[in-house]
């Protein structure tokens, strides 16, 4: 089967050229589906052969350098990933800016304890 030239078709059908598709997903924000498989691969951080969300979504993380395969695929089975110093890192500045309130909801912060009048 010929492989369609780059381009949007009249079906809805969207080829992308070489390399464009990385670097679309390079320059939007996390998904909601992307920080919440980032949070169990920060939580993870140290586990053998883990993984966590769907093929596109490790995809996509793994196009951004925030988690990478730990060991080599199998025939017919997903791969298993772990987390970058990247990603870390970007779990952690996803916490500061969301200013989770508790430690439960942001692992590696401490919770931010509420002011009160008095």
């Amino acid at each position: 089967m010929e492989q369609l030239p780059p381009g949007r078709y009249p079906n809805g059908t969207r080829v992308y050229a070489d390399g464009e598709w990385e670097s679309i997903v390079r320059t939007k924000p996390l998904g909601k589906r992307e920080i919440a498989s980032l949070r169990a691969y920060f939580e993870a951080d140290g586990a053998a052969d883990f993984n966590s969300g769907g093929i596109e979504t490790n995809e996509r993380l793994e196009i951004r350098g925030l988690i990478e395969k730990s060991s080599p695929p199998r025939k017919g089975y997903m791969p298993f990933y772990r987390i970058t110093v990247a990603g870390r890192a970007e779990w952690l500045k996803h916490c500061k800016q969301t200013a989770m309130k508790s430690a439960n909801d942001c692992p590696g912060q401490r919770p931010v304890k509420a002011k009160t009048k008095g």
